[in-house]
């Protein structure tokens, strides 16, 4: 197939694609196995691209391939029993990456990332931290000199060193963290230099400048929020912002140029969208106006930056979107949308000016992702590879972004799914996916597994942004101060009610489920709006929020439970009715809506606590509920055999009660 960009800069694109799969059987593990290809990063120099790959026994392992001319790949680390993940180039020879165990409870600092680094042969393989909290070796009793579990990667240094930044964590008894000191260590030696001497009280979120020199740093004291600068070649860090520790406002530093300007993300406009301003050092606040913005959602931008130049930023409306300050950048991109219309096509380059071979991932609503060599001399394109090879995108559902008006009239973001081939018209059987958090952003119009499964089946799919989420502004994220099980609750029943109105569900045949603060509102759906919904579907889901101040082998440190929930959940006493009215387990007695558990005996966010206690409660009441329970596994990062079976489970369980 031939495409050709208008421009005459651009006129010489050829795509190769290859002929389109055979349609598969819509099984579970075709939208759950791992993607074939993942974790891409280009070298510095734009010759080489790093992925992590799965291996047949289903674990991700490193391989690295040339991309000029392009060549096989080859695999040049693995993990046993782990899968890899956070690939980063630290000069055009060398990587570092870290790990998923996929079986380790969420939190446990006995099964922590580590760090690893590679040369892209294969060579000079050595493990930088710890994975464990036992550094001693148990035969010999010499302490290892691989830094402890404690320390993390923080960034690369672009000078062509083995150098990269980390970062060693200070806790304290109540698992608080302190403080973060900077360090810059050689990945081939293990050296290691001190750069954070002097910091602030309660120093954690590093900002390096060109030289690989700390420039700005976020401090966290008591339930406050404290940013810091350094001008120049100045050893003294002044502060220049104060804010709340959990809430979604000032600014965040974000880059430190070449040439000493700071930029920051910082709210803008009535709704408090975040977007990207420089820093006036002098009146300690951004510019009065924004750099770049984008009306809506908040821009959480993702830097493209080259030895201090600034060259462009990726972020996310209905789908991932980039903007290019560099004019050869820009145009390169507009071109790559030309030729793969619909579709979110980011550029993964090395120092990406006046580089010869660049990458283009291209997503869609129905396409996973699909990976292309652009030779920017000759402007061909090439397909390297699917994602998700096995996904055939002419049998998924289409996905669009919507916002709809709540029963006070916030607007409220959220994605529908239509199943593949839905008649025009039909009022379709509906689930409410909710997401977790519930403090995240859900809704984004990219391909998602979950709700194409759910799509699949015939339902259609109904994802809301309800208030609290994060991504559209401190306005829309405020709104949900609070409001676990009432307004926040509110917005899943008003979304349900908007989709029918729209002619696209059945109201009568609805069903709502989530994971983790997502379980907790399928579980208070049945409680607050039982006429709604016909069955619900909890995974890993809060039922009690009492217990997530009272139970002592959680992942919440203290710091949370004393200024986060009473601000964004509730306080303890001076709202104990209220987090009583709102809580599943108080209120089992009242439920008689057919439910779904599914929970980690392992999970230390949400503890099985949750699931044994509430369990017991409605089924006492007279609802006994479905379950499953898993012995190892955590809050999320399921087996791929776990999700497989508990997706099957759901199939049935939603068949049984909306068709």
């Amino acid at each position: 197939m031939i495409r050709r960009w208008a421009s005459a800069f651009l006129a010489a694109i050829c795509l190769p694609f290859a002929a389109a799969h055979a349609a598969q059987p819509a099984s579970a593990e075709n939208f759950f196995r791992k993607p074939f290809l993942s974790e891409v990063a280009v070298s510095p120099s734009g010759r080489h691209l790093a992925a992590a790959v799965p291996t047949d026994g289903g674990r991700v392992q490193l391989a690295v391939m040339e991309l000029a001319p392009l060549g096989p790949p080859k695999v040049v680390a693995a993990i046993a029993g782990s899968d890899i993940s956070d690939v980063r180039w630290v000069n055009d020879e060398r990587l570092v990456f870290s790990t998923v165990d996929l079986k380790r409870a969420m939190g446990d600092q006995n099964k922590m990332p580590g760090l690893y680094a590679v040369n892209r042969d294969g060579s000079d393989f050595r493990q930088l931290i710890h994975r464990v909290s036992n550094t001693i070796s148990a035969a010999t009793g010499v302490i290892s000199r691989i830094l402890t579990w404690e320390w993390d990667f923080v960034d690369t240094v672009e000078d062509g060193s083995p150098d990269i930044i980390v970062g060693q964590s200070k806790w304290d008894a109540g698992w608080d963290l302190i403080s973060v000191s900077l360090y810059r260590l050689n990945t081939s030696t293990g050296e290691k230099r001190l750069l954070s001497a002097g910091a602030p009280e309660g120093a954690q979120d590093w900002l390096m400048d060109a030289k690989g020199e700390p420039r700005a740093v976020t401090a966290y004291v008591g339930n406050r929020r404290h940013v810091w600068w350094r001008r120049g070649d100045s050893r003294e860090w002044e502060r220049i912002g104060d804010f709340g520790k959990y809430r979604s406002e000032g600014f965040r530093p974000v880059f430190v140029d070449a040439g000493g300007t700071l930029y920051v993300a910082a709210p803008h406009g009535a709704a408090g969208t975040e977007a990207l301003f420089r820093f006036d050092a002098d009146r300690k606040q951004p510019e009065p106006e924004p750099l770049v913005s984008v009306q809506g959602f908040d821009l959480e931008p993702r830097l493209q930056t080259h030895r201090g130049q600034f060259l462009g930023l990726h972020f996310l409306m209905e789908q991932g979107a980039s903007y290019w300050f560099d004019r050869k950048l820009r145009t390169l991109q507009a071109g790559v949308d030309k030729a793969l219309p619909g579709r979110s096509n980011r550029l993964h380059c090395g120092k990406c000016v006046d580089a010869r071979a660049v990458v283009v991932e291209s997503k869609s609503d129905r396409q996973p992702g699909e990976f292309f060599l652009l030779d920017t001399q000759d402007m061909s394109m090439k397909r390297i590879a699917a994602a998700r090879p096995w996904v055939d995108e002419a049998t998924q559902g289409t996905r669009s972004f919507h916002r709809y008006k709540a029963r006070d009239g916030l607007e409220i973001p959220a994605v529908v799914t239509h199943p593949p081939g839905a008649a025009q018209g039909r009022k379709l059987p509906t689930v409410v996916l909710v997401h977790g958090g519930p403090w995240l952003r859900g809704a984004k119009t990219s391909w998602n597994g979950d709700a194409q499964f759910l799509a699949s089946r015939g339902y259609l799919v109904v994802e809301p942004d309800f208030r609290g989420s994060e991504g559209y502004g401190y306005s829309h994220f405020k709104a949900g101060l609070k409001q676990w099980g009432l307004s926040m609750q509110d917005d899943l029943q008003d979304a349900l009610k908007w989709a029918a109105a729209q002619g696209w569900a059945d109201a009568d045949k609805a069903c709502i489920m989530g994971g983790s603060y997502g379980g907790y509102a399928a579980l208070m759906g049945t409680v607050r709006h039982p006429e709604s919904w016909r069955c619900a579907i909890s995974i890993a889901g809060v039922t009690d929020i009492e217990l997530m101040y009272s139970i002592t082998w959680s992942d919440f440190n203290n710091g949370w439970k004393r200024y986060g929930m009473p601000l964004l959940v509730g306080d303890r006493e001076k709202d104990a009715a209220q987090l009583q009215a709102t809580s599943p387990l108080a209120q089992a007695s009242r439920i008689k809506t057919p439910l779904l558990l599914i929970h980690g005996v392992a999970d230390v966010r949400v503890p099985i606590d949750h699931e044994r206690k509430f369990r017991a409660a409605v089924s006492s009441a007279g609802t006994a509920p479905e379950y499953l329970e898993y012995s190892d596994e955590g809050h999320g990062g399921w087996l791929l055999e776990h999700e497989v079976e508990f997706w099957q489970r759901i199939d049935q369980f939603l068949a049984k009660h909306l068709r």
